[in-house]
């Protein structure tokens, strides 16, 4: 049960449009929530039974099908359908393209689990856009016999053309795929297990890796996160908390309906007073390794989906940082990180509707100026 206390949104919003106004950079951080407030959530009963009516008569549920052993036929029809839906339907998402016009005029990045390419489709420039999951227009080999992708769109065309709706089937055994390298089977380039193919994104990851670090001591970033829970929180809950901690100036804007909450130490004040004396504590360093390994890097992300979707109410959870700790880089591990003064609030609305009210003329802004945090 959520039990945390709610602002009006109205003057939530106006505080996240004080401090995007104050922020020199923007890292945007989705998880499947943000998706699902777009309109592709994979809990929809009635999507699920409308898309794919005969494997719903089977009993499936759920559009995680991770694990699902079906046969080759009735697995293909079912990713033929799904990609074509969540990847390539056409036409503007309006709620990615209101959060590109809320950035529009700085800096950006844009990490995301979600793979089914809503910010490059909808303004974000893809060469700023992380995707460590994958993406779902992609191919590889489940072997892989070879580090290499290809685009999936064509496979799946050929894939409909031969799709059976009645049964769910592909109907032309000739129309599954097969590498066309050694023959084995293909699967999507989504990050499912070590097989994965993540070369393809390796390159944003190492350009987004550059673009935090290059920040000094005066740049003030702005890390708003929407949608991302507990299935694969190292993906982007826990970047974005590391960030916050061992950047200066950060502040981090978490919108989730069933996990808005962010570390203690986060929101705790500074502390005042005399310094504490430093206590030895047996095996603390390797404490603390074992912490920077399951942190990790950007590009050390878990390997299960992320399986968080926000259906009604939404929290909003901001967090304000000014201190740096003088060791370690933004991405290292969490030893010792010094408290910093942290703002910390919540607002009741589905992710549209923040990004609604965010998306609010200025005028309407203006008109009850917001205080900023300290």
């Amino acid at each position: 049960m959520n039990t945390h206390r709610v602002p009006n949104l109205t003057a939530a919003a106006r505080t996240v449009r004080t401090w995007l106004g104050e922020a020199d950079r923007v890292l945007v951080t989705a998880g499947s929530g943000l998706s699902a407030a777009a309109g592709y959530d994979y809990g929809d009963q009635e999507r699920l039974k409308e898309l794919f009516p005969a494997l719903h008569r089977m009993g499936l549920r759920s559009r995680y099908i991770v694990g699902v052993h079906l046969p080759p036929a009735l697995w293909w029809g079912y990713w033929a359908v799904h990609i074509d839906d969540i990847r390539y339907t056409p036409g503007p998402n309006p709620l990615h393209q209101r959060l590109r016009a809320l950035v529009a005029d700085k800096e950006h990045w844009v990490m995301t689990s979600n793979v089914d390419a809503l910010f490059a489709r909808n303004g974000f420039a893809p060469e700023r856009i992380f995707t460590p999951q994958g993406d779902y227009g992609r191919c590889q080999c489940t072997v892989p016999c070879l580090r290499t992708t290809w685009d999936s769109h064509p496979l799946v065309k050929g894939l409909l053309a031969a799709y059976d709706p009645a049964t769910g089937a592909i109907t032309d055994p000739a129309a599954l795929p097969h590498c066309p390298n050694c023959g084995e089977n293909v699967e999507i380039n989504v990050r499912i297990g070590p097989q994965f193919v993540d070369e393809p994104y390796l390159p944003a990851g190492n350009r987004l890796q550059e673009w935090l670090n290059s920040a000094d001591n005066g740049t003030r970033l702005l890390i708003l996160e929407f949608g991302a829970g507990f299935n694969t929180p190292d993906v982007i809950r826990t970047p974005g908390e590391h960030l916050t901690r061992h950047l200066p100036n950060t502040r981090l804007v978490r919108i989730n309906p069933s996990h808005p909450q962010t570390p203690a130490d986060l929101r705790r004040p500074p502390r005042t007073g005399p310094a504490r004396p430093v206590r030895h504590r047996p095996h603390a360093r390797r404490t603390r390794q074992r912490a920077a390994r399951r942190v990790g890097p950007l590009d050390e992300v878990a390997q299960t989906s992320n399986r968080t979707w926000l259906q009604g109410l939404a929290d909003l959870v901001v967090c304000d940082g000014r201190q740096r700790p003088t060791h370690g880089g933004p991405l290292s591990g969490l030893a010792h990180p010094r408290p910093k003064p942290r703002t910390v609030f919540e607002a009741p609305r589905c992710i549209a509707a923040v990004g609604n009210s965010l998306a609010a003329d200025d005028d309407q802004v203006a008109a009850e100026p917001a205080r900023s945090a300290a």
